[in-house]
């Protein structure tokens, strides 16, 4: 596995130093954190208003979270195995719910219709370690927020604060 884990590190010398991401094809994957979703329907799900969205929010794990997970699961590997298995590309779905089965202790989750068990500044520390330990590897997010296309502009996320909006960003 460590010829993967370190490809692109291992073929920078033949791409020279005028070569940009854009002249790369990067392997990717398609809702990376599903591997750990929990059985909780995600804080405004495919736009849902608030009522309906917490009332899911909070009935889903009881009445059918299992079976939505099921159909939300795309990938069966972790973030880590992932990177060593090469993967360069990674779609990032997050949103400001909820906790599972929780309510009133938000933060960011990522989500494919249920929401990660754990927040995406979980996944993200992942990464930011396996990267110290891969120092010549590059890593491109796909950041995404999902619900209500309604809003625009702030509006489309549930208002947090800068300080909660920050621990995001500040890796």
């Amino acid at each position: 596995m460590a010829m993967l884990s370190s490809w692109l590190a291992r073929l920078s010398p033949l791409l020279g130093t005028n070569t940009t991401l854009l002249d790369l094809t990067l392997p990717g994957v398609h809702d990376a954190m599903t591997y750990d979703l929990s059985t909780t329907l995600s804080d405004g799900y495919e736009g849902m208003g608030p009522v309906i969205s917490k009332l899911l929010h909070a009935v889903t794990p009881a009445v059918a979270g299992s079976f939505v997970r099921t159909q939300g699961q795309t990938q069966g590997i972790n973030i880590t195995a992932m990177l060593d298995a090469g993967i360069r590309f990674i779609d990032f779905r997050i949103m400001y719910s909820d906790r599972p089965l929780g309510i009133f202790d938000r933060d960011w989750y990522c989500l494919h219709g249920d929401q990660t068990k754990q927040t995406a500044l979980t996944y993200l520390k992942e990464v930011r370690t396996w990267m110290d330990a891969n120092p010549g590897e590059i890593v491109v997010f796909w950041a995404s927020r999902h619900g209500d296309n309604g809003p625009t502009g702030t509006d489309q996320v549930r208002p947090c604060t800068e300080k909660e909006g920050a621990a995001l960003a500040s890796l």
